[in-house]
């Protein structure tokens, strides 16, 4: 149900948190709610016109005192008493605040369902590690299960027509994140010791991961951070229109990957002057380049994946903050902050970090198929999440975002689309995960204009620019370097 002055539920997605209302089983009621918004609307303003033809009755009832009479008495029940139109104008907002707040504790409750689930296979997997005899026992079992549910839902779609589905299929039906919440709760029973259940099983893995490297680098330093040195790219600074749109950000971000012939390890900072002549500034940040553990030269690998998700330093966020700095942000200048996969990761813990937010003002975070949802942030920074749910990155840290006012989720069903590129990347969760599949569905969220993403894209306009504003960008590369070439660089690109 949608009423006048509202989109209808954005076909193929699924909008979570924010300041609008959540589109899924929930759309319905929120209709219903707002239709009766506008129901008391009306009915007040109706009892306006009754007053002023009371007023317009009784100056002129000189003329006519019998009439007058009669008008007024039919005038005076809908002006007063249980029955006029004020108190049916009262009862409409009650009902349509009630409603919200019954679709409000719904979503909720579908969010606390969904923790205890995660937490409770967390528990689940600790205990599978910690008693490996039970475990052998519960995973033959669960097998079993998993068999018997699997050949009647193969027969079921055979049945209808479907096929056999493809290995890719099969992978993209997984549930994801309950899958990555058991798995963090077996390695966090592997360690010595009981554990217990944890809400965060993954992030508790990094952490864990981390320390243990860190320790170890005492005695091997090869496993420590290395040096980080983040320059300029000669060549790269270009005088170019303002992106307009989140879509527009992500089609530049894309840019930056080697594969459409940017350069590795490199991040994009575009300063934009707006008509009243302040300057703003949208930082891109691709993501993840490279699955080394930290021994190779381009920051952008796995283990800053692994310490973006304990919360800890990182080269990403290292050289954000220097390419800032280079580029000559200068103190309390507003800033979007834009990520995809890894990047995305990077701009939530930047935008999360209270001395970033001292020099920069964030003024929105944009994240795109990044496992992101275990980040906080300030509740006074928008952020849209964009996942698709053919893609298995966003679930990597087995926590969905939450469904808060400043922090929307926007997922969208590739398979639903009706462009052939978004079904195609259907079949296949590498294909979902690319930078093009989000550039387009940026876009469609934005077309499809559910109120949650526009209210997200009016604190983002704070930043971009309008068709024809003058923008600048220019291009940082970050490299890491080995302990010779550390030594002979200096420098504020490089850390100390």
């Amino acid at each position: 149900m949608s009423g006048d002055g509202e989109p209808p539920p954005p076909s193929g997605f699924t909008i979570r948190g924010g300041a609008g209302p959540a589109y899924a089983d929930l759309a319905e009621l929120r209709g219903a709610a707002r239709a009766l918004e506008r129901a008391a609307e009306h009915l007040a303003d109706a009892a306006e016109q009754v007053d002023a033809g009371t007023r317009a009755v009784r100056l002129g009832a000189g003329d006519s005192p019998a009439s007058a009479q009669v008008a007024l008495a039919a005038l005076a029940d809908l002006r007063a008493g249980p029955g006029s139109l004020r108190a049916a104008s009262e009862r409409a907002r009650d009902l349509g605040r009630g409603l919200h707040a019954a679709a409000d504790l719904y979503g909720q409750a579908e969010d606390r369902v969904g923790a205890a689930m995660r937490l409770l296979l967390s528990g689940i997997g600790t205990a599978v590690a910690d008693r490996p005899a039970a475990a052998a026992l519960e995973a033959a079992l669960l097998a079993h299960v998993t068999f018997r549910l699997g050949a009647l839902a193969l027969g079921w779609r055979l049945l209808r027509g479907g096929g056999l589905p493809s290995p890719r299929e099969v992978v993209v039906a997984l549930p994801a994140q309950e899958l990555m919440a058991f798995a963090g709760g077996v390695l966090r029973g592997a360690a010595p010791g009981w554990q217990g259940a944890s809400a965060a099983a993954v992030p508790d893995v990094a952490r864990t991961a981390t320390a243990a490297a860190s320790a170890a680098s005492v005695v091997l330093p090869a496993l420590g951070q290395r040096p980080l040195l983040v320059t300029a790219r000669l060549g790269a600074a270009s005088g170019r229109p303002a992106p307009t749109s989140a879509a527009d950000v992500l089609r530049d971000l894309g840019a930056l990957y080697p594969a459409a012939g940017g350069t590795a390890g490199t991040v994009g900072i575009e300063r934009i002057e707006q008509a009243d002549g302040q300057l703003t500034w949208v930082v891109a940040i691709p993501g993840m380049q490279t699955g080394a553990f930290g021994w190779g030269s381009n920051p952008m690998d796995m283990a800053t994946n692994v310490r973006l998700m304990a919360g800890v330093a990182d080269d990403g966020t290292q050289l954000v903050l220097r390419a800032l700095a280079q580029a000559g942000v200068g103190r309390g200048e507003r800033v979007l902050l834009a990520g995809h996969s890894q990047g995305g990761m990077v701009a939530m813990a930047l935008a999360g970090d209270d001395a970033f937010r001292d020099r920069y003002r964030v003024e929105a975070v944009l994240t795109a198929g990044s496992p992101a949802g275990s980040q906080a942030t300030p509740a006074g920074i928008p952020v849209l999440h964009l996942e698709h749910r053919q893609d298995l990155v966003p679930a990597l840290d087995g926590t969905p975002a939450p469904a808060v006012s400043t922090r929307t989720t926007a997922i969208r069903d590739l398979a639903a689309s009706a462009d052939p590129a978004d079904r195609l990347a259907a079949r296949d969760p590498a294909a979902a995960h690319r930078i093009g599949a989000y550039v387009r569905t940026a876009g469609a969220a934005s077309t499809a204009g559910a109120a949650s993403v526009r209210a997200w894209e009016a604190a983002a306009d704070r930043v971009l620019g309008t068709p024809g504003t003058p923008a600048r960008r220019w291009e940082f590369t970050g490299t890491r370097l080995v302990p010779g070439d550390a030594l002979r660089v200096s420098g504020p690109g490089s850390r100390p």
